[in-house]
């Protein structure tokens, strides 16, 4: 009985554990999707930045 008992814990504990192991790697992927997000979202912000800015330099008047 002791080793039945002994079997099934550390299968049950293998089987959490690999349970915990695919969730790990599943919010893994999902932060570094959410960081490649997050780098697009900056570079498009700086170009909208560059795009304003250069609108911004073309309306100056000319006071030269």
């Amino acid at each position: 009985m002791g080793f039945t008992l002994g079997a099934l814990y550390l299968g049950y504990t293998v089987y959490r554990g690999e349970q915990q192991n695919r969730q790990q790697k599943k919010q893994l992927k999902l932060q570094e999707q959410a960081n490649r997000d997050a780098r697009q979202q900056a570079k498009e912000a700086a170009d909208r930045a560059d795009v304003e800015m250069n609108r911004a330099n073309r309306k100056r008047a000319d006071v030269s």
